[in-house]
């Protein structure tokens, strides 16, 4: 399993680079902003290591798809879009934890794909040199359209 653990070790690293590029930013931290770090953190893995599905660079690991969990994230969009704005511990838990949805970790889906929609627009160092502001917005209008 040599291989998920360097998509692991690149998406750990891109988490430090990215919060040397924006430290300094945030008044607080909401949902979003944490589902856009492990978004772009997902999709610099998937740059780095070629070749896999989204669930093994979601997971740094192999496990099957599930249409399910999109699903279950379509379905629930505007509740999401609605949290999006949180800055509750139990909120993020939900999202990026096993909180209390049925699918756990869903941030991470959700964050690696509006982030791969984001990059069909701007390359990965142009993100890394948006505004927080700028990210929130762009992030929830694609998510909202995705």
């Amino acid at each position: 399993e040599g291989e998920y653990f360097d998509m692991l070790l690149a998406h750990e690293l891109f988490h430090v680079i990215q919060r040397q590029s924006i430290s300094g930013q945030y008044d607080q931290v909401l949902l979003v902003d944490l589902l856009f770090s492990e978004g772009i953190a997902c999709s610099a893995s998937k740059m780095v290591i070629p070749g896999y599905g989204p669930s093994a660079y979601i997971e740094c690991r192999l496990v099957n798809e599930t249409p399910e969990r999109w699903q279950f994230i379509k379905e629930n969009r505007n509740m999401i879009l609605n949290d999006l704005e949180k800055i509750e511990q139990g909120i993020f838990s939900n999202y990026l934890s096993y909180g209390e949805f049925p699918i756990h970790r869903m941030g991470y889906d959700i964050g690696f794909y509006t982030v791969q929609e984001m990059l069909k627009n701007r390359s990965l160092k142009d993100m890394l040199n948006m505004s927080v502001n700028d990210i929130r917005s762009e992030f929830k209008y694609v998510f909202g359209l995705i």
